[in-house]
């Protein structure tokens, strides 16, 4: 992210879209993490990085894509304010709290297991419609001028050069799209 605010190249560079599949494994980016060396509360740097990537990635043409099994797990590593950096939001069946709180509604709290909620934090609308399945690699890569990067193994290491954080990287050519 640093080199697209820097570099004026970058900043041209194709869209990535950094997709988290349950975030709850993750545990290096709960808020509440704890070394396990020491078993105190720290602040763990990827914490920092994720909230940093949330806030300042989109004008840099970084976007994240999360899932979280629970509203309380992706609590866990969002705080509110977080949270709503994610202007569109899905939600399937929760309590009528958790739905308020992610959707400005309780709708959520009423539907069935094959409808889920589509909620807009920018225009506050709300719609219905059947869940699908988690997209496939291949078919993200067929997005036109994007940089998928898919993490679903949980963090052993909090340092991204190694690699650790994502474990399927795609480039797709620039098109005319």
């Amino acid at each position: 992210m640093n080199i697209r605010e820097k570099n004026r190249a970058a900043k041209d560079a194709p869209e990535i879209v950094f997709a988290v599949r349950n975030v709850g494994q993750f545990p290096s980016l709960r808020r509440d993490y704890e070394n396990a060396e020491t078993g105190s509360p720290k602040s763990a740097p990827s914490v920092q990085r994720f909230g940093d990537l949330l806030r300042q990635g989109p004008r840099v043409g970084i976007h994240v894509m999360m899932w979280a099994d629970t509203f309380e797990t992706a609590l866990q590593c969002l705080s509110n304010s977080l949270l709503r950096e994610f202007d569109t939001r899905i939600a399937l069946t929760m309590n009528s709290q958790d739905s308020t709180s992610l959707i400005s509604s309780p709708n959520a709290a009423g539907i069935g297991a094959d409808t889920a909620i589509l909620y807009s934090e920018q225009t506050g609308s709300v719609h219905q419609f059947r869940p699908f399945a988690w997209p496939s690699v291949e078919w993200i890569g067929t997005l036109p001028q994007t940089t998928i990067t898919v993490a679903n193994e949980p963090v052993v290491d909090e340092t991204v050069a190694d690699n650790k954080v994502a474990d399927e990287t795609l480039e797709t050519p620039q098109s005319g799209v």
